[in-house]
């Protein structure tokens, strides 16, 4: 595939530069674009099944407008490719570290989550069973995992789910440190392919960890 194919015309006509910045576990090659004095993001996963993609497309075409994610600039169907805004982190991990930002920190972080929680989600989206993914790991890491995590995960296997009231909301599900930045004036979260209906907890426990 030719990854100028991808752009939009407005950037095929600036001669951009492509490079690799990483190839994710759902097989989706992620290129840092150059284009005139202004840089982007492309992530590309053409093998992907339509249906999979474009769940994924939806789901970030509506945090992204909502500001919870870098502004979409294009998407390719036929080729399963989003370009984005290239956002520089300013320094989340300082923004949260320093204790003259850190509260401050919190609060933006979970207003970023209220925003995202509160969005419809796409009519197409399913829960994530997180038990699932955790058993699915667990077996798939079996003999690298000390025994004392295999046992810790067992256990929450083993624990019955505690009953709620709440309706499912669009989670993140992966609110990991290499998924939040910080540019300067807002916090966003990258990488939503594993977002899905969840409880509103569940990414509060992911930050709180």
């Amino acid at each position: 595939m030719n990854l100028e194919d991808c752009l939009p015309a407005e950037l095929r006509a600036l001669a951009p530069t492509i490079t690799r910045i990483a190839a994710g576990m759902s097989g989706a090659g992620v290129y840092r674009v150059e284009a005139g004095d202004r840089a982007y993001v492309l992530k590309v996963t053409p093998d992907e099944p339509l249906g999979e993609w474009q769940r994924k497309a939806h789901v970030l075409a509506r945090v992204a407008e909502a500001g919870c994610a870098p502004r979409i600039v294009h998407i390719d169907e036929p080729r399963r490719a989003i370009v984005s805004t290239f956002v520089v982190d300013r320094g989340i991990h300082t923004y949260f570290a320093n204790p003259a930002t850190h509260a401050a920190a919190v609060v933006e972080l979970g207003k970023l989550l209220r925003r995202a929680h509160d969005l419809p989600p796409p009519p197409e989206l399913t829960a994530r069973d997180g038990r699932q993914f955790l058993a699915m790991i667990t077996q798939g890491l079996a003999g690298f995992l000390p025994a004392f995590v295999r046992d810790i995960n067992q256990r929450v296997l083993d624990t019955p789910l505690p009953a709620h009231d709440r309706a499912p909301v669009l989670s993140h599900n992966d609110v990991n440190p290499t998924n939040v930045i910080y540019d300067g004036q807002q916090i966003m979260l990258l990488d939503w392919d594993m977002a899905g209906l969840n409880d509103d907890y569940y990414d509060l426990a992911a930050i709180a960890m």
